[in-house]
């Protein structure tokens, strides 16, 4: 069926259709403003999990309540929150044309005679498998399908018709927290995740060199590691930050306690040489996050437990001056987190095991106060020497941040969000006392930089909270549904196989483990499908590879 839509124009009465009654979904962009790609598909499930209906002439309300026709343009229209219900047509003025290689989420396919789909992401982009988002026809509602954009027809179409389109007010989304995933965490381990899904791994060898190991495709296969990243003697521990342009930049803390940064000089082009970013005797920790403006900043953790931070001034541009951030004595380790509005957060697990943080008072502009979020002696410091290795920071569904922190006795408390972007709940027990790893490293186990919490998001928008166990084993809890009550907790590897955890997800949604074995090894478990079973642990570099206390 044609999913022409200019029959308004010619004189048509419209029906707007009550929609069900449901929690507005978070709005961060305005309407006809710049919108980022995770708020797009956001905002094309809604429909989804409405179950809107096919129309020419209805309209169906999007998540803040402004109607949009329910046909196929209508529908990518209210997916890109744009400022009207464009026709297959008209959609051309508001987006520019990209090639299929180019394609991310967010983008359209538009066959501007009969049809439009909205591109949700690939599947596998060497196979030419993807997901979209379609209002198709009358006989079926608002729904996700899977398709190749190498077969004949999509939706009904020839593929060959299709032209793929980019709303011209998509914007990136800002770098995940560091407890999302590692792609402004550090430790021996750290990843990155490309403009196009792709994860960009990054470990400091056991000889404290660097090595680099990428997926081919988004969500695929490995590269296998390659050595020589950084030489010998380089490098404790490492940390990458992601440009807006989809640039990676490589930060080393040095042997010397110095820091160190190798940069792409284009998306995914040649490399930097290695520069000082700090002098000798500076860093105990560094992490770098990204504002909402696209400006990088970089966070570290200072030999005197102070904190001093680094900034972009424009984004991709210079860098400024080091700056204190936080006095000394103020710090044994931090975890960066962003509220939904876009306000970057500083959270820390202070010397005398308090908890304090710190909040932009606007996205990408000044800074608040340090406030107090838990008394002295509520966070364990044992291991204080390792990165975010007591705290850990996401956000759920709806950007409600949530703050783990393990505490003095080992175990877990929980502090999140009552409502975006509002006050806080106070600390909830998470885990029972003796539950998480809370001792002093061990040489020749222990990485020279790791985490025993870390907090990854499924698909869905479910949390999981990975630890590892006192015992030395690994065990999970994870939302029974997004923004719901957590599971209890599940094993998922014999005590005395594991040294540090952390958790990510892929382009697809898959959520993904990664464990630095007592072997100086690293080992994954992952889901083998969005939402799905895990695989069980897979290898993911040998033994000695990582380096140790």
């Amino acid at each position: 069926m044609r999913c022409t839509t200019a029959l308004l124009t010619v004189g048509l009465t419209a029906t707007v259709l009550s929609a069900v009654t449901a929690t507005p979904a978070l709005a961060g962009s305005s309407i006809g403003g710049n919108i980022t790609r995770s708020e797009i598909l956001s905002r094309a499930q809604y429909w989804v999990d409405e179950g809107v209906p096919y129309s020419k002439t209805s309209y169906y309300a999007d998540p803040q309540g402004t109607n949009y026709r329910m046909d196929c343009s209508g529908y990518v229209s209210m997916a890109w929150h744009a400022d009207q219900s464009y026709t297959t047509w008209t959609l051309p003025s508001i987006s520019t044309d990209i090639s299929n290689s180019q394609l991310l989420p967010g983008d359209a396919l538009n066959y501007e005679a009969e049809h439009v789909v909205l591109f949700g992401g690939w599947e596998d982009k060497a196979a030419g498998t993807f997901t979209y988002f379609a209002e198709n026809n009358s006989s079926v509602l608002t729904n996700k399908y899977s398709a190749n954009i190498n077969g004949s027809s999509l939706a009904g179409w020839p593929t060959s018709s299709y032209q793929a389109i980019r709303y011209n007010h998509t914007v990136d989304d800002p770098a995940k927290p560091a407890a999302t995933g590692f792609a402004d965490g550090q430790g021996t381990l750290s990843v990155a995740h490309t403009r196009d899904g792709q994860l960009d791994t990054f470990i400091t060898q056991s000889n404290g060199a660097i090595a680099r190991n990428m997926e081919t495709t988004p969500s695929g296969g490995w590269s296998g590691w390659a050595a020589g990243f950084a030489p010998e003697n380089a490098a404790k521990s490492v940390v990458t930050g992601v440009h807006p342009d989809g640039r990676v930049e490589v930060f080393a803390l040095q042997t010397n306690g110095g820091v160190s940064r190798r940069y792409q000089t284009s998306p995914y082009g040649a490399w930097s040489d290695w520069e000082t970013f700090a002098p000798a005797n500076s860093a105990a920790q560094i992490k770098v996050a990204r504002h909402s403006d696209g400006r990088l900043s970089v966070f570290m953790l200072q030999t005197n437990g102070g904190i001093a931070r680094k900034y972009e001034t424009s984004a991709g541009g210079s860098w400024s001056d080091w700056a204190s951030f936080a006095p000394a004595n103020a710090a044994s380790s931090f975890a960066v987190g962003t509220h939904a509005d876009g306000r970057m957060d500083v959270f820390a697990v202070q010397t005398n095991g308090g908890v304090t943080h710190i909040a932009e008072t606007e996205p990408s502009r000044g800074w608040g106060e340090w406030t107090g979020l838990a008394d002295a002696g509520a966070a364990n410091t044992a291991l204080s020497a390792g990165a975010s290795s007591n705290i850990a920071v996401a956000n759920q569904k709806d950007g409600r941040l949530n703050v783990f922190i393990v505490q003095s006795n080992g175990g877990v408390s929980r502090n999140y969000e009552t409502s975006v972007n509002g006050s806080w709940s106070g600390w909830k027990n998470f885990a029972s006392a003796g539950a998480v790893l809370a001792a002093a490293p061990r040489a020749g186990v222990t990485p020279i930089s790791g985490s025993n919490i870390s907090v990854g998001a499924h698909d869905d928008g479910r949390l999981d909270v990975v630890i590892l166990q006192s015992n030395g084993g690994v065990a999970r809890a994870y939302e029974t549904s997004p923004g719901g009550s957590f599971s209890g907790w599940e094993v998922l590897a014999d005590a005395g196989s594991a040294a540090s955890v952390e958790a990510t997800s892929h382009s697809d949604g898959r959520f993904d483990i990664f464990v630095t074995q007592t072997s100086g090894g690293i080992s994954r478990n992952y889901e083998t499908s969005p939402g799905g079973s895990l695989s069980g642990w897979k290898g993911f570099a040998p033994a000695g590879a990582v380096k140790t206390y």
